[in-house]
């Protein structure tokens, strides 16, 4: 039975059968060149600049699974870069919704944040980042949802 619902989820992505062993087990020397997203570099050039002069960098993720999971693996990676000084939030469903919020940069301010990197959000987040500048904190922004045609004013967008 679960080997049945499995090969569906999988023919549901559009994995064919003979595309499921790459799916499955991938070749990481044989992956897409991630500086082909757009301000890739700007980001890296950033987080290069945190990490030089050990600043608090603050994980900003969304409370839903994909921003929980998301939130987990780049701390996981930032841990394993080196970095010193890091932090996470994840906003309340209930007092905050989805994205970032004020409140929460505020909570961030006052933790003396300095560098913000939205995972599962921000793209749509242009008055909350203009507030978090106004504590003289950057933003970048990793999404993957729709972005407006006027992007925030961010450090960088990679969405």
């Amino acid at each position: 039975m679960v080997e049945r619902i499995f090969e569906q989820i999988l023919e549901n992505r559009g994995i064919s059968k003979e595309n499921r062993e790459a799916f499955l087990k991938p070749d990481y020397d044989n992956q897409h060149d991630p500086f082909l997203l757009p301000d890739m570099e700007k980001a890296v050039e950033r987080l290069l600049v945190a990490h030089k002069n050990q600043e608090k960098v603050t994980v900003y993720g969304d409370y839903d699974v994909d921003g929980v999971s998301a939130s987990t693996v780049i701390l996981t990676a930032f841990e394993s870069f080196g970095f010193k000084n890091v932090d996470y939030f994840l906003p309340d469903r209930f007092k905050d919704g989805y994205g970032m919020n004020e409140r929460g940069v505020k909570i961030l301010a006052e933790r003396g944040t300095n560098l913000i990197l939205t995972v599962d959000c921000g793209s749509l987040n242009h008055t909350e980042i203009d507030f978090a500048k106004g504590f003289g904190i950057d933003t970048i922004v990793t999404d993957h949802h729709n972005i407006a045609e006027v992007q925030p004013n961010a450090v960088a967008v990679v969405n």
